[in-house]
């Protein structure tokens, strides 16, 4: 079960290796949030994979500092609420 404390940062050079370690990291942790950035428009098909399958939100580059913040913040607030206390 993910925690509140619970983070991991992972860059990858290609689209296929984005989707492959969100995939693999569902199975392993499937509470982790994930966020995937891409830049990739959302009709690519490793894009609509991941919507397809709900691996994490995606942020479409360029993304500004406020939508990658919300997308922290949101990922932070599910795992609170999901967290037994």
């Amino acid at each position: 079960m993910a925690r509140e404390t619970d983070y991991c940062g992972i860059a990858s050079g290609s689209e296929i290796d984005k989707v492959d370690t969100a995939l693999e990291i569902k199975r392993l942790y499937p509470d982790m949030g994930i966020i995937i950035m891409t830049g990739y428009g959302q009709e690519h098909p490793l894009v609509r994979q991941t919507i397809n399958e709900q691996l994490g939100k995606l942020l479409s580059k360029p993304f500004n500092f406020d939508e990658l913040f919300q997308a922290i913040s949101d990922h932070v607030s599910a795992s609170r609420k999901s967290t037994p206390n």
